[in-house]
């Protein structure tokens, strides 16, 4: 029973983590002048703002789904793990894998804290374009960011 406790306790923190990334992100780093900017030069205002509006028309449905598409990932790829430890013959049980694999998805939250440290506090005057690009782990990152 304390197994499962942790294991809901973990899963809830992955969730205010990741609902707190996708506020940040909404409201913070990509909101709606970076749109404007980016695409000011390719499409009339209206046509823009009308982008926007079904955006934010939509944009409910992408909180009610993070939890539902998360545990289904998190399911999957323990069902997927649990399948090759059988072919394998060894012995885990479904909870121990279900733990590791959400445990592991708390690595996807680096790359992201650091976009948000960048943007929000060294680089405050930024594009769309550099927003995409930035990949901070990798060194694949400084052939990537456009010279501006």
């Amino acid at each position: 029973m304390r197994k499962i406790k942790s294991d809901l306790n973990l899963f809830v923190c992955f969730l205010i983590l990741g609902y707190s990334n996708l506020l940040i992100f909404e409201f913070g780093i990509l909101n709606e002048n970076l749109l404007i900017d980016f695409l000011g030069d390719q499409i009339a205002y209206e046509n823009i703002v009308r982008i926007i509006d079904e955006q934010r028309k939509w944009n409910w449905l992408k909180y009610l789904l993070f939890p539902l598409l998360s545990l289904l990932k998190f399911t999957l790829i323990s069902f997927w793990i649990l399948s090759a430890s059988i072919f394998l013959n060894f012995k885990i049980s479904f909870k121990s894998i279900f733990r590791v694999v959400l445990i592991s998805e708390f690595v996807w939250f680096i790359p992201s804290f650091l976009l948000l440290v960048w943007f929000g506090l060294f680089h405050t005057s930024y594009s769309l374009i550099e927003v995409q690009y930035f990949a901070p782990p990798s060194h694949y990152s400084a052939f990537l960011m456009p010279i501006s």
